[in-house]
């Protein structure tokens, strides 16, 4: 009767050890899943920051060329006024 116990007891601490184990492996599992998420999401941002300033630089290119084409014809007209006298 004694070793029946004795079995019975072994049996005992090997499923609780068992489903310590399994218990204290998921949330490292979850969190490796929490993680990977979370890195993926960080990837995915990074990349639409990254187009979003390559459109914004794309439609912003040529407005600077425009402003910086009638900046010169202005410079140019600012000279010939200070040429004749007129500018300052």
């Amino acid at each position: 009767m004694k070793i029946s116990n004795f079995w019975v007891m072994a049996l005992l601490i090997t499923i609780i050890g068992l489903n310590t184990l399994s218990v204290s492996a998921a949330p490292q599992d979850q969190l490796g899943n929490i993680t990977n998420t979370t890195q993926d999401a960080l990837n995915n941002a990074s990349e639409m920051v990254n187009q979003t300033a390559e459109e914004v630089s794309n439609f912003l290119d040529p407005i600077q060329s425009i402003l910086n084409a009638i900046n010169s014809v202005l410079q140019q007209i600012q000279q010939i006024m200070s040429f004749f006298g007129g500018g300052q």
